[in-house]
C-alpha cells in the first residue's frame, strides 16, 4: 500500500516536472520570437541579406569558400532599398559580372582583369556603368579595341579572399595586367563566413533579427597581420605568374597605408594615383554612381597606358601610347 502511494507521488511529480520543463521551454522560445522580432525592426536597414542569391559554394569545396553563382541574377535597390540605387546584377557563366565572355584569348588582344569588392562589381549602376565597363570604353574610344577589361569584382570579397582567388580564377584567364581594388574594410574578418557560412548567414539574415545581430557584433575584428600577409601573397603569386599588378586604393585599412604603398615600391607594383578623383556615392548607398565610375575610369585610363606600354607585346613596336 505504501509503496503505492509512493510510485503514485513519483508519477505525479515526474508529471509536474514536465509540465514545467514544457513551460519553461515554451516560454524561451516565445521570448527568442519577440526577441528577433524586435531585432528585424531595430535592423530593418540591413538589407544585403538578397544578395545570397548571387553565391555558391564552390562545387569543388575549395578556397574562396563562396563565390558568385553563374546565371544568378537579382534586382539591387541600395543598402537601405533607395530606389536611386536600383540596378539590376546579372552573373555571366563564368561567374563574373560581365558581359558574356571567352576564356581563350582572340590573337592580339591585351587583357585587363580587376579584381575587387562591390566597387569593382559595381553594386547600384549597371553593368556598363562599372568602373572595369568605363574602363575598356575609355580604351576602345582612343582607338584600343583589342584591350578588354574585365569585371572580376565580387562584393564582400576582402584580402583574405583574394589569393586563392586569384590562383584558382583569374591566373587561369591568362591576363597581362591585373587592377586589385583595396578597401578600408579589407582587413576585416567574419568568423560566420570564414566557416563557409556565408550564404546561408545572408538567407538568414533576410529573416532572422538575431543573426542580424550576431552579425553586427562579429563583423568588425581587423586582422592586420593576416592581411599584410594575403596582400605579400598575392604580390608574390602575380610576380611568379609574370604578371603586372597596379593597385587601385579606394581606401586602406587602418595605419596600413605607409606600410602598404612601401611594399608595392619595393616589389615594382604600381599604386594608382587618385588625388584627383573625388567621387559621388549614391543615396544612402556607400557605391559609386555611374558618373563617379566614369570619371575614375578617364582619370586610370593614361596611367594604364603607360603600365601597358611596358608590358605589350602588341604591334611589336608603336606603344598603344603612341597608337
Amino acid at each position: 500500500m505504501r509503496s503505492n502511494r509512493i510510485n503514485r507521488a513519483w508519477i505525479a511529480l515526474r508529471r509536474l516536472s514536465l509540465k514545467r520543463f514544457s513551460f519553461s521551454i515554451l516560454t524561451l522560445l516565445l521570448v527568442l520570437v519577440v526577441a528577433d522580432v524586435a531585432l528585424n525592426i531595430a535592423f530593418r536597414d540591413i538589407r544585403v541579406a538578397w544578395l545570397g542569391e548571387l553565391y555558391r559554394v564552390p562545387p569543388d569545396g575549395s578556397q574562396p569558400g563562396w563565390e558568385l553563382r553563374p546565371g544568378a541574377r537579382i534586382e539591387y535597390s541600395g543598402m537601405s532599398g533607395e530606389a536611386s540605387a536600383y540596378s539590376v546584377i546579372q552573373i555571366n557563366s563564368l561567374g563574373m559580372r560581365d558581359r558574356e565572355r571567352s576564356m581563350a584569348k582572340q590573337p592580339g588582344a591585351f587583357r585587363i582583369v580587376c579584381v575587387g569588392d562591390s566597387h569593382t562589381m559595381g553594386l547600384g549602376v549597371e553593368r556598363e556603368e562599372a568602373f572595369p565597363a568605363r574602363l575598356e570604353h575609355e580604351f576602345a574610344l582612343a582607338g584600343h579595341p583589342e584591350v578588354e577589361v574585365w569585371n572580376a569584382g565580387v562584393a564582400g570579397y576582402n584580402m583574405f579572399d583574394y589569393p586563392p582567388y586569384l590562383e584558382k580564377r583569374i591566373l587561369p584567364l591568362k591576363p597581362d595586367l591585373i587592377v586589385l581594388q583595396v578597401c578600408g574594410n579589407d582587413a576585416q574578418r567574419i568568423s560566420l563566413i570564414e566557416a563557409g557560412y556565408f550564404k546561408q548567414t545572408l538567407n538568414l539574415v533576410r529573416y532572422s533579427g538575431l543573426i542580424k545581430l550576431v552579425t553586427v557584433l562579429s563583423k568588425a575584428r581587423d586582422d592586420l597581420d593576416t592581411f599584410k600577409s594575403r596582400l605579400g601573397r598575392f604580390i608574390q603569386a602575380c610576380r611568379e605568374a609574370q604578371v603586372p599588378l597596379v593597385i587601385w586604393p579606394h581606401s586602406w585599412p587602418t595605419d596600413l597605408e605607409g606600410w602598404a604603398v612601401s611594399l608595392c615600391q619595393r616589389s615594382a607594383v604600381t599604386v594608382l594615383d587618385l588625388d584627383k578623383f573625388r567621387p559621388q556615392t549614391l543615396p544612402n548607398d556607400p557605391h559609386y554612381t555611374a558618373q563617379a565610375n566614369a570619371e575614375l575610369a578617364r582619370i586610370v585610363y593614361p596611367q594604364l597606358i603607360v603600365q601597358l606600354d611596358q608590358a605589350s607585346g602588341l604591334d611589336q613596336g608603336a606603344p598603344l601610347s603612341a597608337k
